[in-house]
C-alpha cells in the first residue's frame, strides 16, 4: 500500500489525553487510522471513503479537523473540484456520515479551474475555506452554499496561486501559495 504525500491530521481522544492520526492512502480510498497512547501507537487499520479522493497526483491535498475534533474534512488536488467531508466519533476513531461536495467551477486566463488543494474550517465550524489554484471560495455547511472570497490579487504574469490553508489560534485563516509566501485572509465569523 501507498500512502499520500499529503493529507494528514490528528485529533485528541475524547479521553484528554491520547491521540488520533488519520492518513490518507495514495493508492485508493483507505485512510489509515492510528491512536497514539502515552506508551503505544495502536494501528486501528483502514477506514474507506466511499468516495474515490485521490489520482496519482496526491502531493497536494489537505486534511483537517474542525476545533471540537467532531467533523473532518479533507481535499485533494486532483482536478476533480472535490471536498469530502465525514462526521468523526473522537471516542472510537471512526469516520462516519460522509459527505461529497462539488465546489463550482471558476474560470480565469488558463481556463477553468477544478483544483481543491487546501481546506480549513472557520473558528466557529460553520464554514469551510477551500483554496482552488485561482480562488479562495467558502462553503457554508448550514445553507449548503458557495461564496467567492477572492480571486487572483494580482497581474497573471506574477500570479502564484492559491495552495494549502489553515486557522491559525489567532482565529485567522492563512494561505499559502504555490511558492510559500503566505498572506491572511481575516474575516468576521459568526
Amino acid at each position: 500500500k501507498e500512502i499520500s504525500k499529503s493529507q494528514m491530521m490528528a485529533c485528541r481522544h475524547t479521553n484528554g489525553k491520547d491521540w488520533w492520526l488519520l492518513k490518507m492512502m495514495g493508492d485508493s480510498n483507505n485512510i489509515a487510522t492510528f491512536l497514539f497512547t502515552q506508551d503505544s501507537v495502536i494501528d486501528k487499520g483502514m477506514q474507506r471513503l466511499p468516495f474515490y479522493g485521490n489520482t496519482f497526483y496526491d502531493v497536494a491535498g489537505q486534511m483537517v479537523f474542525n476545533k471540537s475534533g467532531a467533523q473532518l474534512a479533507t481535499t485533494c488536488s486532483s482536478n476533480t473540484g472535490l471536498v469530502f467531508l465525514a462526521d468523526f466519533d473522537r471516542c472510537y476513531g471512526i469516520l462516519i456520515n460522509f459527505k461529497k461536495i462539488s465546489a463550482p467551477i471558476q474560470t480565469w486566463e488558463e481556463g477553468p479551474d477544478t483544483s481543491t488543494s487546501g481546506v480549513a474550517f472557520s473558528p466557529n465550524g460553520r464554514f469551510l475555506y477551500v483554496t482552488m489554484f485561482s480562488h479562495v471560495l467558502q462553503y457554508d455547511l448550514q445553507q449548503d452554499s458557495w461564496y467567492v472570497v477572492n480571486g487572483r490579487d494580482t497581474a497573471y504574469n506574477y500570479f502564484n496561486g492559491f495552495f494549502s490553508c489553515a486557522l491559525a489560534p489567532d482565529g485567522k485563516i492563512y494561505i499559502g501559495n504555490r511558492n510559500i509566501t503566505p498572506f491572511y485572509f481575516n474575516k468576521f465569523f459568526f
